[in-house]
């Protein structure tokens, strides 16, 4: 009756834990969303990609010139591939309006910006 009752424990506390593991990885929805201009990636867009990201999720910016005005109202890590050739151009506007907290910005070259 002991062994049962050991085994069933043990059963119980590998549940918990998995399903503790699982619900974890469903919650943060962190994830890679790629943006190249030429439409190999997700989207060719850095606000659009913004739009679907979940909070913690990493926007990885290929290089290119990116025409865009964009509002950051989530948690998230943008990169560009390299500043040297990865730009947003922000047309005499605002390059980033944030509105959330926990953002990392990295990688990128800001032309036309007020």
């Amino acid at each position: 009756m002991n062994r049962l009752k050991s085994k069933m424990f043990i059963l119980i506390i590998l549940m918990l834990f998995f399903n503790n593991i699982s619900l974890n990885n469903s919650v943060t929805g962190a994830e890679i969303i790629n943006v190249k201009i030429d439409g190999s990636g997700d989207y060719t867009s850095i606000q659009n990609a913004v739009n679907a990201a979940s909070e913690g999720s990493t926007i990885m910016i290929y290089n290119g010139t990116y025409s865009e005005n964009l509002i950051i109202n989530k948690s998230l890590i943008i990169k560009g591939e390299d500043k040297i050739n990865t730009f947003i151009n922000a047309d005499r506007g605002i390059a980033f309006d944030i509105k959330s907290n926990d953002i990392e910005i990295s990688g990128l070259t800001i032309l036309n910006a007020d």
